[in-house]
């Protein structure tokens, strides 16, 4: 009877004591990857490692560690194609993510880390920057030639030379040759020539 109360006894020490354990706060700090700069479109070579430890600095084994990718454009998926990731700490109280992608888009990321065992709960934040990668960045950078203005200018004269007649085109060329040649060249221009009307009256 005795030794029954003994295990009994023993039994709700033990259970108070994993309650005691599993109540006692936990402590969230980032190891790897605060103030990482990768570029957008990649795949990441480095972790994002935490660790987790009791309020009195002793690493907690078993504890569940989530990893939250931002919902929007500055995001990235994990190496099983979500957003999201939970890792179990070992012994030493780290958990490590790998083989991110990164997404396309450049700029500010936060990251959200939880760590829970049992009540006791902690979280955390994996802020970062992606880059624009340097072929996105050239390709800003390059801007189609401008299309020369004189020659619109002089298809413009061309055209008008054309409409004003065969004379004004001889004289607005015969500008840059020799004086001896003006003459010559209004002598070939065509001339036009009125003659006199003609009027028939037939018999009613």
């Amino acid at each position: 009877m005795r030794r029954q109360l003994v295990v009994v006894a023993l039994t709700l020490l033990w259970a108070r004591l994993a309650a005691a354990s599993d109540s006692a706060l936990l402590q969230l700090q980032v190891l790897e990857g605060s103030g990482l700069v990768q570029t957008a479109g990649s795949k990441s070579n480095r972790p994002l490692t935490v660790q987790v430890t009791d309020e009195t600095g002793q690493p907690v084994a078993g504890a569940a560690v989530s990893f939250r990718m931002p919902d929007q454009e500055v995001s990235g998926t994990f190496k099983s194609g979500m957003r999201s990731e939970v890792i179990t700490t070992g012994r030493d109280g780290l958990a490590s993510v790998w083989g991110i992608q990164w997404g396309r888009f450049p700029g500010e990321m936060r990251i959200r880390v939880l760590a829970a065992k049992g009540p006791a709960r902690a979280g955390t934040v994996i802020a970062l920057q992606l880059q624009e990668s340097a072929v996105g960045a050239s390709r800003k950078t390059l801007r189609p030639a401008p299309t020369p203005r004189h020659s619109s200018r002089w298809r413009w004269i061309a055209l008008t030379a054309g409409a004003a007649g065969a004379g004004v085109a001889a004289m607005a060329f015969s500008q840059g040759a020799p004086s001896g040649s003006s003459n010559s060249a209004a002598a070939a221009a065509p001339g036009i020539r009125i003659g006199t009307p003609q009027i028939t009256v037939a018999r009613p």
